[in-house]
């Protein structure tokens, strides 16, 4: 039963994946303005997106032109005084126990069906 079920799931992001990759074929400058596009919208409230002024950048040309003497060594003090060790453990707590619940979940049902298989040996 979850088998089927696994693999029409499976195929719908597949589909979905291979008309994504199909646009990406076709339209590969507006496909990656939109991705510009949707980064800048995301970060216009950031501090590094202030600084830079995202709010005005209208395409690539304006992003290289801001941007283009920024590197690593300019910004790698306000990556490290924003990202402590405490700060990301705290962001990743829920996946690892939302990981380690379904892992004993999956251990447990495995458990069950090898004791049903056992059982009718």
């Amino acid at each position: 039963m979850p088998i089927p079920l696994f693999n029409s799931v499976a195929s719908w992001f597949l589909k979905k994946r291979i008309n994504q990759i199909e646009l990406f074929k076709k339209y590969p400058n507006e496909v990656q303005q939109e991705v510009l596009r949707k980064l800048l919208v995301y970060n216009i409230n950031t501090e590094f997106g202030e600084k830079y002024d995202f709010k005005s950048i209208k395409n690539y040309k304006d992003f290289s032109n801001r941007l283009e003497s920024v590197s690593y060594e300019d910004i790698s003090e306000d990556i490290e005084s924003n990202d402590s060790i405490w700060n990301l453990t705290k962001a990743r707590i829920p996946w690892l126990i939302i990981g380690m619940i379904g892992g004993i979940i999956g251990a447990l049902v495995i458990g069950l069906f090898n004791l049903k298989t056992n059982s009718l040996i």
